[in-house]
């Protein structure tokens, strides 16, 4: 299993949003949404509260 730094990330300009349990909810700099790491069950999680409460988003799913 590969591991990213967030604070990599965050120095790109990307933004952690929301976390569900292991999954991270993370906005882009081009505006796109991005779904990475965690569990089926944690990705489960994050795409049902995305689908309630942030439902205009797009969001690609990541493995990492």
């Amino acid at each position: 299993m590969k591991l990213e730094n967030l604070d990599e990330k965050l120095a790109r300009g990307a933004e952690v949003i929301a976390r569900f349990g292991k999954a991270a909810l993370i906005k882009q700099p081009n505006g796109s949404w991005q779904l990475k790491g965690g569990s089926e069950e944690d990705r489960l999680s994050a795409r049902e509260w995305i689908s309630l409460f942030h439902h205009e988003a797009v969001v690609v799913c990541g493995r990492n």
